[in-house]
């Protein structure tokens, strides 16, 4: 399977009815445009949706830690802990945006 573009990713904020998402490197990953008229979101929707793509990485690395130590699992010890701090940060980062 190819490689996703490296993360972290930031949105910009919308601009012209368009929103960038970009990964660590500043390249474009994705973009979203409102489309016509009458197929335009609001702003706040299209920076909620740039948000939760951007958060993509990050949600896919807590769950692959996850992953990794649940074979460790036998008490709520290190491991556990730093998965809920990836978790955590991961939601995070998309839950600030919707200003949760």
């Amino acid at each position: 399977m190819t490689q996703h573009s490296p993360g972290p990713w930031t949105f910009e904020q919308p601009y012209a009815g368009f929103s960038s998402i970009k990964d660590v490197n500043g390249a474009l990953v994705f973009g979203i445009a409102n489309g016509a008229d009458h197929e335009k979101q609001p702003e706040d929707v299209c920076e909620a949706n740039a948000a939760l793509i951007a958060a993509a990485p990050a949600l896919l690395e807590a769950l692959r830690h996850i992953e990794r130590m649940g074979a460790k699992f036998t008490d709520r010890g290190q491991p556990i802990k730093d998965a809920e701090k990836l978790a955590h940060a991961a939601i995070a980062k998309h839950t600030r945006h919707e200003g949760g």
